[in-house]
């Protein structure tokens, strides 16, 4: 059979490359997560502001809301442009958000 060194050998040899590929998956796995996480708050972000600014803007009490408004586009159109590294829902998520400000009926 093998000598004793060469079989130790191997078996560390499996040990070391199970680590890297268990290291490997727990790096993709937490991408995934914070990304899960980034899609999630998003989410709720563009529901608090469609409920805000769409469906309840008359409460809002601004004293200048078409400056809120233009503000808001303003900011979620630089990142729009300037948003390569995320993914693609992202910032199609906050197209729809320009959309639907640049919609918004007039009060």
């Amino acid at each position: 059979m093998y000598p004793e060194s060469l079989y130790s050998y191997k078996i560390d040899a499996v040990e070391i490359e199970v680590g890297l590929t268990l290291n490997l998956c727990m790096v993709d796995n937490h991408k995934k997560e914070i990304e899960h996480g980034k899609r999630h708050c998003l989410e709720a972000w563009n529901e608090v502001i469609y409920i805000t600014l769409i469906a309840c803007f008359a409460l809002v009490g601004h004293k200048y809301p078409e400056h809120m408004v233009y503000e808001l586009l303003n900011m979620l159109l630089a990142k729009i442009t300037y948003t390569k590294e995320y993914n693609v829902k992202i910032p199609k998520s906050m197209s729809e958000v320009n959309l639907a400000l640049i919609t918004r009926p007039a009060s």
